[in-house]
């Protein structure tokens, strides 16, 4: 199905031509740059979608999940599947490494939207305290190839690039604690976990990304319904199945200025371990990722965790 912005393309881009044509004969150029369709676009699609939330909400939660998982930074779109035989399901994912001088090692995860550079902050803290990590790129996101992929499709080939590798921990920022959690039952093997400003469910991100987008709220029950028989899954499951399994293992840190994931998400997961999270003022989502506070407290649970392990 062919949306608005598509449909409209051909003619813009025709009055674009005339437009900067005329310019030049005349002299008159616009302080506008040529072919900047950005803002238009993002308002045919809204428009779209609430027509779609309107007359056919199934198709409209259909469309809202396919841009969801095909949004990449700079508000870039992948507009399809890619499947190449070179970046396949297994196949290394770029990443950085930074070795530390304790036997600790972890796995951070970035979130949506993101690559691993939203996160360096906190590896580079972490392995100046002698922690080593592993920040890889989301596969389809950052230097991996570009791939729209589900979330339990990134989670599987997160387990298998590292498939046979054990981690002290996992640290997820935002929407990558929903991976995490995927990984793990996709066979990711973790002794710990660590949520920075993450999501309870898959279900509650989907939420808050019709809040943000500007969708209707009438289309969350048919695009959980849709996810649920898209991956055969529950997404008010995706997340709290792994959480339960952390009793003990499981630190949930948030910013009390987080407006994107709510900190009353954090209080959610922490509940399901039997914890309490920690919540640190005067910071919010991207900024507590350089918070001493945060490094502080990973540190001190990947050290209890591991003297904890030693005692053993």
């Amino acid at each position: 199905m062919r949306m608005l912005f598509e449909l409209a393309l051909p003619g813009l881009c025709l009055a674009e031509t005339l437009r900067c044509l005329t310019g030049a004969v005349t002299g008159r150029r616009s302080p506008r740059p040529p072919f900047a369709f950005r803002a238009l676009r993002g308002r045919m699609e809204r428009k779209e979608i609430a027509l779609l939330a309107r007359f056919a909400p199934e198709r409209g939660a259909r469309v809202v999940l396919s841009r969801f998982e095909g949004m990449r930074p700079g508000g870039g779109r992948i507009r399809q599947r890619i499947w190449r035989p070179d970046w396949r399901q297994g196949a290394p994912l770029a990443q950085r490494s930074l070795n530390g001088a304790s036997p600790i090692r972890v796995l951070l995860l970035h979130g949506w939207n993101a690559d691993r550079r939203m996160v360096m902050p906190l590896a580079e803290a972490l392995a100046g305290a002698g922690i080593a990590v592993i920040v890889p790129d989301l596969p389809g996101e950052g230097d991996n190839h570009a791939e729209r992929l589900s979330f339990a499709e990134k989670a599987q080939r997160l387990a298998r690039a590292y498939e046979g590798q054990s981690f002290d921990a996992v640290i997820a920022h935002s929407a990558g604690a929903l991976v995490a959690a995927l990984a793990i039952e996709a066979g990711l093997d973790s002794k710990g976990l660590v949520t920075v400003c993450g999501h309870l469910s898959m279900a509650k991100m989907l939420q808050g990304y019709l809040r943000v987008s500007g969708a209707s709220p009438d289309l969350l029950a048919p695009l959980l319904s849709w996810y649920g028989r898209r991956d055969g899954e529950d997404p008010r499951q995706v997340g709290p199945r792994v959480y339960r399994r952390f009793p003990g293992r499981l630190l949930v840190v948030h910013a009390s200025r987080d407006w994107q994931v709510p900190p009353a998400e954090a209080h959610e997961i922490a509940a399901l371990a039997a914890s309490r999270p920690l919540i640190l003022d005067r910071c919010n989502h991207h900024s507590i990722l350089s918070d001493q506070r945060l490094q502080g407290a990973v540190v001190a649970f990947l050290s209890r965790n591991a003297n904890q392990k030693s005692a053993v």
